[in-house]
């Protein structure tokens, strides 16, 4: 029995609804990354990317 069979719809759907988010805070965070000019916050928000990222990546 795979995830979706699992949960509710309304459950699966909240799921999908993280996911998406955690992938548009990856985009975002990189963003902000490249306009940083100190390196500590740069390599701060790029942690912060790719953490949001590995969330985005857990299968469904």
């Amino acid at each position: 029995m795979n995830v979706k069979q699992q949960l509710s719809p309304f459950i699966y759907k909240r799921a999908l609804q993280f996911q998406s988010d955690e992938i548009s805070g990856s985009i975002l965070y990189e963003h902000i990354a490249r306009r940083q000019k100190d390196k500590n916050n740069k390599f701060a928000m790029m942690e912060i990317a790719k953490a949001e990222r590995n969330h985005s990546n857990r299968r469904l």
